[in-house]
């Protein structure tokens, strides 16, 4: 099939341009898919830190939380 496709050139640089072409294009894919998995991965964490945040100093529901509200946290402090 490489022959059929290239018929004028060599093998050895149809094999090169087949594999630059392969690398490039997985090098910018990979590239494209690591940012976004990583811009996800952070987003996931700090909403999940916020969450966490919010249940340990705000939660007036709980009466054995030394921190449940705003007043007791500011007067242990």
């Amino acid at each position: 099939m490489l022959s059929g496709l290239t018929q004028e050139m060599s093998v050895e640089y149809a094999t090169v341009l087949m594999t630059s072409v392969i690398g490039t294009y997985t090098l910018i894919g990979g590239l494209g898919a690591t940012f976004y998995v990583s811009f996800f991965n952070t987003a996931l964490i700090c909403a999940l830190m916020l969450v966490f945040v919010v249940r340990v100093y705000d939660d007036p529901g709980d009466v054995n939380n030394p921190l449940g509200t705003r007043e007791r946290y500011a007067w242990m402090l």
